[in-house]
């Protein structure tokens, strides 16, 4: 999910995440710089603990990252160069925030279990480098050392399907020149980059 901004008088919502099972809203709010993580209900009243962020997030994605049922978050966080794992605790509060390097320049993020493992992984892309940052996933919450994909120049948005129809999860990259496809070995590694440019 890309964040895009709504001024909101002296608050400026960064993002809204919507969590079905809590029928709730977890959003990131930014006063005077500080950007916070609350999570609201449907009448807009904050039921859990808002929670510092480190900086400007700039993406986000959803999922159980340690197998205990509960959604867990991770957050890019603008000029870091690290991915945030927020924890759950399944009543709508999430720890503070575990860091792991991916790369120069983290952007959008996705998850998804790339090397069939059964534990989620991180994908996210890395402007800087022109390529993919994959964080194989421990089941416990934690993450391997990021490892590089090339893909296409200035990535600016990811998805994950069955490309190849066989079964394993790859990878389409966006970017402002092109499309890069990435095709999965199965083991989480990803061969190519098929890059498709657009012309005018």
């Amino acid at each position: 999910m890309r964040w895009r901004s709504i001024d909101a008088r002296a608050r400026r919502v960064i993002c809204v995440i919507v969590f079905v099972a809590f029928s709730c809203v977890a959003l990131i709010a930014q006063t005077a710089g500080v950007s916070q993580l609350r999570l609201m209900n449907r009448s807009g009243l904050i039921v859990a603990p808002s929670l510092q962020l480190p900086a400007a997030p700039i993406s986000a994605a959803v999922a159980d990252l340690n197998g205990d049922g509960n959604p867990d978050m991770v957050v890019t966080i603008q000029g870091s160069g690290n991915v945030t794992v927020l924890l759950g605790d399944g009543k709508g509060a999430f720890a503070s925030g575990l860091s792991f390097p991916a790369g120069q320049q983290p952007g959008n993020v996705i998850l998804a279990d790339v090397n069939g493992d059964g534990r989620i992984d991180i994908v996210v892309t890395d402007r800087a480098a022109g390529a993919v940052q994959v964080l194989a996933g421990r089941g416990d919450g934690t993450f391997g050392a990021a490892t590089a994909f090339p893909a296409i120049a200035n990535p600016v948005a990811i998805t994950a399907a069955n490309i190849s129809g066989k079964g394993k999860i790859d990878l389409v990259v966006a970017a402002s020149t092109g499309i890069a496809l990435l095709l999965n070995d199965g083991a989480g590694h990803f061969r190519g980059p098929s890059n498709f440019m657009l012309t005018s």
